[in-house]
Formats: C-alpha cells, structure tokens, sequence
C-alpha cells in the first residue's frame, strides 16, 4: 500500500511539474521574440541538467562552468549539437 501511494504521489508531482512547464510556454508576453523564448528555454533545461547530474551523480564534486557567460555560451553549443543530430539522421 505505501508503494502504490508513492507511485500516486510522484504521478501527481510529475503531472505537475509537465503542466507547469506547458503554461510557462502557453503565457504571452508581449514584447518578447522567439529567440527571448528559445533561450528561456535553453536555459531552464540546462538547470535541469544541472540538477539531475547532482541528483544521480555517485561522484561528491561535479565540475561544470557556472556563471552568466558559461550559460550563455552554451546555447550554440546546444543548437550546434542538434543540427549536428539532424544531419545524421
């Protein structure tokens, strides 16, 4: 019984966190461009990264460049790697 309520509650925070994620894309706000929203994206998902690799690191020290211009370098590294990803496919 405790397994099945903790599979319910992770469902729920799951739902959650997808339905959280959807109206951060849905809500308009004026003045900003598809590039302000793609690099919002970029973003989130490298702090998501972040968090992740310090969730199931089995290392105590990860290294990662951290700071404004580390974030923002990463953006062409990632559009890079995807066009890379579409070529050779």
């Amino acid at each position: 019984m405790v397994v099945t309520e903790k599979a319910e509650a992770e469902k729920i925070l799951q739902i959650k966190k997808v339905k959280s994620k959807y109206l951060s894309g849905v809500v308009n706000v004026h003045g900003t461009t598809t590039k302000d929203v793609m690099d919002m994206v970029l973003v989130t998902q490298y702090f998501d990264i972040v968090k992740e690799i310090r969730a199931s690191s089995k290392s105590s020290v990860v290294f990662i460049p951290h700071g404004p211009a580390d974030v923002r370098d990463v953006t062409p590294q990632i559009c890079d790697g995807l066009l890379q990803g579409n070529v050779t496919h």
